[in-house]
């Protein structure tokens, strides 16, 4: 295993997907958010404790980087990157979301469906820069070092 670019890859998928996270959530689709509550209402707080957020996205890209040249194919190629960090991003929200609809009356469908699609494409945009790196210096290999 290369751990440098374990590493790098850990914090550029971390920075991306927190950076992509900040903007979606606040910026681009606040409205969207607040416009479709769970049956609680607004659950949001006042002040997000940032620190958790940052532990979530950063414990999330150490796994895709952890996981990623263990299946990853020789090239690297970058839409193996965008399959595998889709993948990844379904099996981190899409089981918790139901979960969470389904116990709970903290989202609404629509939040659950629109949130869970953000996080794929939020997974695949991460995985492709993972792709890049593990490839990055290494055109000929993939798979564990």
């Amino acid at each position: 295993m290369d751990i440098k670019k374990l590493l790098i890859s850990t914090v550029v998928a971390f920075a991306a997907m927190f950076l992509l996270g900040f903007l979606w959530h606040t910026e681009l689709m606040a409205n969207f958010y607040q416009n479709n509550p769970g049956e609680i209402g607004d659950i949001d707080r006042e002040s997000p404790k940032i620190i958790f957020i940052g532990l979530g996205y950063f414990s999330l890209a150490l796994v895709m980087s952890y996981l990623y040249p263990k299946g990853a194919a020789k090239d690297n190629n970058i839409m193996d990157g965008v399959k595998f960090g889709a993948i990844m991003g379904f099996v981190w929200i899409v089981p918790l979301l139901s979960v969470l609809y389904g116990a709970s009356t903290v989202f609404s469908k629509t939040l659950v469906f629109g949130d869970g699609i953000y996080h794929i494409v939020e997974g695949a945009i991460a995985g492709a820069l993972i792709a890049m790196i593990y490839r990055k210096g290494n055109d000929n290999s993939g798979g564990e070092e």
